[in-house]
Parts: structure tokens; sequence; C-alpha cells
């Protein structure tokens, strides 16, 4: 696990920090444009890959399946929930935005980082997750319009 957390989240903030002390803010910028239109194709499209696992329960037993989206209903609005609610001070549209990111969408690193210690359960999971964590924005964009 040390390992994993060593390649996954060190080692990439480490690469961060000695590629912006070779080289300028300028040219880290003109790269940057380019590449992040194709890192942000490509982060949309790899939830795509763990939604099979979940699909594989779906095809075996329908109800287990249905069991585990519901639990990944339940995990990404509880989620938004407590969010929502820890942040109760803060203006709503802050609160919102808080909220949003905080349903769900760091479970691919969990999964990239811990997945192989999580058990057989947790790709379906996370699976699962893919519809309520992508949906999230667009319910919440429905309950912000009823305000």
């Amino acid at each position: 696990y040390g390992e994993r957390l060593l390649i996954f989240i060190a080692g990439p903030m480490l690469l961060s920090f000695i590629v912006h002390s070779f080289f300028d803010e300028g040219a880290l910028h003109r790269v940057h444009a380019p590449l992040s239109k194709v890192t942000i194709i490509l982060l949309a499209c790899f939830p795509f890959g763990l939604v099979g696992a979940f699909r594989d329960y779906i095809n075996r037993d329908l109800s287990q399946g249905l069991l585990f989206l519901l639990g990944a209903i339940f995990v990404c609005f509880a989620m938004f929930a407590f969010t929502l609610w820890w942040y109760r001070a803060a203006p709503l549209a802050l609160r919102v935005s808080a909220a949003v990111a905080s349903g769900g969408r760091n479970v691919l690193l969990a999964y990239t980082v811990a997945g192989m210690f999580m058990g057989s359960a947790f790709l379906p999971l996370i699976g699962a997750m893919q519809l309520p964590v992508y949906a999230l924005p667009l319910v919440v964009r429905w309950w912000m319009g009823r305000k």
C-alpha cells in the first residue's frame, strides 16, 4: 500500500515540483493548454471501464446488482448531504459546489491506490457509483432551480 501511495500520490507531486523547478511558467502554460483537452477526455472515459464489473453483477444476479446500485446511490448522496451540512455557514453556491465535488469523485483514485486491498465487492460498487456520481450535478441543478 505504501508503494502504491508513493507511486500514485507522492510520485506525481514530486514530478510536478521537479518540472516546475526546471521550466518557466509561460512554457508550462503553452504545453498545458493542448494537453488538458486530452486529459479531460481520458478522465471522462476512465470510469466507463469500471462499469463493466457492475454489469457482470447485474448479469449474474439482478437483485444483487440493484442492491449495489442502491448502496452506491446512498453513499453518493450521503456524502453530498454531509458536505452540504458541514459547510452550512458558507453561501449556498459554495456549499453546493463543495457537496457535488464530494459526491464520490475520488473513488477512482481510491481504486487505483487501494483497489487490490478492498475486496471483491469494491470494484462493482464503484462501477455502480458512476451513475449517481454523474447524475448528481443534474439532480442538484434541478433541485437548485426549484429553490
